[in-house]
Parts: C-alpha cells; structure tokens; sequence
C-alpha cells in the first residue's frame, strides 16, 4: 500500500496566524470546525495554493507555496493553430517548424532491423526435429507450439 506524504490545500482549506510572535498554519480536517495547527519556523507572507509535506526524516513538516502558472502563448482571436503530427518529424507547427526530425530515420532503422533478424530466427522444425525421442523435445512440442503441432504430428505417424 503506497502512504501518501504530501497533500495541497487552497486558500479556502488554511489560515495564517501569529500567536506571541511566532507563525502557525491552521489546516482543515475531515472533521467540521476542527483545524490541525502547525508551527512554522520562519515568519513570512504566505498565500495561494499550499503543498504540505511530511518528511519523516527531519520529523517535520515542510510547507510549500505553489508557484503561479503562466501563460507564455495566446491564440490570436479568429485564427486557427494547427499540428501536423507526421512520419520525418513528430510534428510540425503553423509557422513550419519541426519538431523531433530524425524520427522517421529511427524508425526505418528499427524496422529493417526486425525485418532482418525476424526471418533468421529458427523455425517450428529445428527445435523438435532431431529431438524426437528426447524429452526436451516432446515438451518443447508440447507446450510452445501448442496443438497445432501435435496434431499435425499424429496425423503424419
């Protein structure tokens, strides 16, 4: 069973006081009207979305501030964005650039590789045929081409 360690809590879910000059979190519980208080070591603004974490090390637990998201692009109103996943490259934007050229290149190496070495195998023949009697044999016969052999074989006595 995995334990979980760490748990996020929103600005809803906590609030921030100072008793006698030092810093406490309260965090909501399961229970209605019950919050956990935690003392905090240090004294700072904290607010936003919260990650809480136990260390079992340090016997401590740490609180984390999740940093905010940007937005780095926005569609330009009325336009469309578009993706062009493909074979050469695993996909090419509006603008015409690619991304993960060489792709196609990885591939077709891989499948000639297979197409070469797939063929060269040994076939159902070789693993029963010279080992008739023997009993690495009977149950190779037996157990990795299952049926269809067996019964090829007792049609042919």
């Amino acid at each position: 069973m995995k334990k979980a360690r760490s748990f996020c809590v929103d600005a809803n879910m906590y609030c921030v006081s100072d008793i006698d000059g030092a810093q406490y979190i309260e965090i909501m519980t399961l229970a209605k009207g019950k919050r956990v208080t935690v003392p905090l070591v240090d004294k700072g603004k904290i607010s936003g979305n919260l990650r809480i974490v136990l260390n079992r090390e340090k016997q401590a637990i740490e609180v984390y501030e999740t940093a905010e998201v940007c937005q780095r692009w926005t569609a330009k109103p009325g336009t469309a964005e578009a993706l062009d996943f493909g074979y050469t490259e695993v996909f090419t934007d509006t603008d015409g650039k690619q991304y993960g050229e060489g792709l196609g290149k990885i591939f077709s190496d891989f499948t000639d590789k297979l197409n070469h070495t797939i063929p060269a195998r040994p076939g159902t023949g070789c693993t029963h045929s010279k080992r008739d009697t023997a009993k690495k044999g009977k149950y190779i016969r037996q157990t990795t081409y299952g049926s269809a052999i067996s019964a090829t074989r007792r049609r042919t006595r």
